[in-house]
């Protein structure tokens, strides 16, 4: 639901498809009736939750570790 004054304001579904729209010119009494379904849709962010953000973390610490190391010098024998 985005409801705002002076533009339009939509209800949207779960997949993003506008079930009401209603500017704020159009109707002088500024009442939308909208039916929206609630329910959970299956995403891939549901399924692997916080894999990438975790492993882009993981890469980058090794990346690091890895940059820091060469940088050092090498021990003189």
């Amino acid at each position: 639901m985005r409801s705002v004054r002076w533009a339009t304001s939509a209800a949207y579904d779960a997949l993003g498809r506008a079930r009401a729209t209603m500017s704020w010119f159009d109707d002088p009494e500024r009442i939308m009736v909208a039916r929206i379904p609630v329910g959970q849709v299956p995403t891939l962010y549901a399924r692997v939750g916080d894999v990438l953000p975790w492993t882009s973390i993981t890469l980058v610490l090794l990346g690091l570790g890895l940059a820091l190391r060469q940088r050092q010098p090498a021990e003189s024998q």
